[in-house]
């Protein structure tokens, strides 16, 4: 069974986010357009399926992508799901999936999208 996550870095994913949280759930940075499409499509939707990732002060790119895939992980992984995510769908400019974290994470394989990339596990 095909489980994906979407992780949404680009913060002008905007109205977008409506379409991908009906076919999965999705961590999308804040932005100013960002947190307009989510709050718009959480009163469409009905549903908790976006999570808003805020940048910490001072935090890089790195820090925030590291941190968000940890916390996909957890909140979607084999530990607290009987069906865990088998596919992370990034959205937007990140920089790869460093081999380190994406052994950890058990990911097999990575594929470049028009959009970003797509980790397999």
């Amino acid at each position: 069974m095909h489980v994906p996550v979407a992780l949404v870095l680009d913060p002008s994913f905007g109205d977008r986010v409506a379409v991908l949280a009906q076919k999965m759930p999705v961590w999308m940075v804040s932005s100013v357009v960002n947190d307009h499409a989510t709050h718009a499509a959480r009163q469409s939707l009905g549903n908790g399926q976006i999570t808003t990732l805020h940048t910490r002060l001072a935090e890089s790119a790195e820090s925030l992508f590291a941190r968000a895939l940890y916390a996909i992980e957890e909140h979607h992984g084999d530990t607290s799901q009987l069906t865990p995510y088998d596919t992370l769908c990034v959205y937007g400019k990140a920089q790869e999936l460093p081999f380190e974290l994406a052994s950890e994470l058990g990911f097999k394989s990575i594929t470049t999208t028009e959009d970003g990339f797509n980790a397999e596990k």
